[in-house]
């Protein structure tokens, strides 16, 4: 039956498949790629921009998601994300903003600004169909298997892009470290452009299958940016501290502009 629906699949769409290499700055390899490339540092000026709206925030407080960038002064940040939108669609295709200094915020603080930074970018949107927005990623003592989401364990993930089932995925994947782990919980991430190319080199004759549908089974203050349409990313696995407060905790969103703001857009 599986086969039989991939086989029905593939014949109603037409391939367009790219029968030559990717180039520029996404096609990237870890050999290619300088270790400061693709980060941008939180000058001085976005701190202070930012403690200002906080102060705002702690005055008159709001719901996260009520927060909008055009309620604060933030012109050093929207520069700084205009930048970060600039590397994401013209360059390696992810960024690292270093960093928020964490140690003047509580946890909420720290999303509240996280999700103003965020919006200068492309609109959170609902991760789940509960309509969650702000994610945080925990490992929550679960055994990986299946109806287990990776990102509530420690296990190792392999390479994917985020909600790729779904009819509208995001554009962004953001990910807030408000704790790193004891050991491990690295994040990677790789260009599909250079893996189309390494295909195209070594086994061209494979290279449409993978243009067609498939089957999926649905069963520290540093923020990083993927463009979750063109790379691949996964984390290491990792062993955590014993105290809560201490635990690695990540905060996710998801960006897109297309389309609703609902979980399948």
């Amino acid at each position: 039956m599986a086969a039989a629906i991939l086989t029905q699949c593939a014949r109603d769409i037409a391939l367009h498949v790219r029968a030559t290499p990717f180039s520029g700055p996404i096609a990237w390899t870890r050999d290619t790629i300088a270790p400061e490339e693709s980060v941008l540092r939180l000058e001085p000026e976005c701190c202070r921009e930012l403690a200002g709206a906080l102060r705002t925030i702690r005055d008159n407080p709001l719901p996260v998601l009520m927060l909008e960038p055009s309620a604060f002064e933030l012109r050093a940040c929207r520069a700084l994300m205009a930048r970060a939108r600039r590397m994401l669609a013209a360059g390696t295709g992810f960024v690292l903003i270093d960093r928020l200094p964490l140690d003047d915020y509580t946890v909420d603080e720290a999303k509240a600004l996280y999700c103003v930074l965020a919006q200068l970018l492309a609109r959170p949107v609902a991760q789940s169909w509960d309509g969650k927005m702000i994610y945080d990623v925990r490992d929550l003592g679960r055994l990986p298997g299946n109806g287990v989401r990776p990102d509530i364990t420690n296990a190792e993930q392999s390479f994917h892009t985020d909600n790729s089932y779904n009819l509208c995925p995001p554009e962004y994947v953001c990910l807030l470290c408000l704790h790193p782990a004891k050991e491990g919980g690295i994040s990677r991430v790789v260009s599909f452009a250079t893996a189309h190319n390494a295909m195209l080199t070594s086994h061209a004759r494979l290279l449409p299958r993978l243009y067609r549908p498939f089957l999926f089974d649905r069963q520290r203050g540093q923020i990083q940016i993927i463009d979750n349409r063109r790379l691949g990313h996964c984390r290491t696995g990792f062993s955590d501290f014993p105290e809560p407060e201490r635990k690695r905790h990540l905060v996710r969103l998801w960006l897109r502009d297309a389309a609703r703001r609902f979980y399948n857009g």
